[in-house]
C-alpha cells in the first residue's frame, strides 16, 4: 500500500530556504549517518549538522544542547550552522536525568 499524498520528488530542486538535516554518527541503526550525508547531497539546497550522540533521537531530549541550539535557531530564524559543524553529546544514554527537567 502506498500513501497517495506522499512526496515523490524531484528532490534536487532548490527550495526557498535551505533544509537542515541532522545526522548522527554514533550507532543509530534506524537512521544511519551515511544516509544523512547522501541525502544532503541529493537535495538541491541542504546543510548537514553532524551529531556524535549514542543511539537514536538526538534532538530535544537533553542529550545535546548544541543540536537543540541549531534546531531552535533554524526553526525560529532559518539560521544554519557553519558547514562541517559537529555537535558532541552532553550526556550518555545511561546518565541520570538532569536536574533542570
Amino acid at each position: 500500500m502506498t500513501d497517495p499524498d506522499r512526496c515523490t520528488g524531484p528532490w534536487n530542486r532548490p527550495t526557498a530556504n535551505a533544509v537542515l538535516l541532522v545526522g548522527n554518527r554514533l550507532g543509530d541503526p534506524a537512521t544511519p549517518y551515511e544516509d544523512a550525508v547522501s541525502t544532503s547531497h541529493l537535495l538541491g539546497r541542504a546543510r548537514l549538522l553532524t551529531a556524535d550522540v549514542s543511539g537514536h533521537g538526538v534532538a530535544c531530549n537533553d542529550r545535546d544542547k548544541c543540536v537543540d541550539h541549531w534546531l531552535d535557531d533554524y526553526l525560529v530564524n532559518l539560521a544554519l550552522p557553519p558547514v562541517g559543524t559537529v555537535c558532541a553529546a552532553d550526556r550518555t544514554p545511561f546518565d541520570p536525568p538532569s536536574a533542570s527537567r
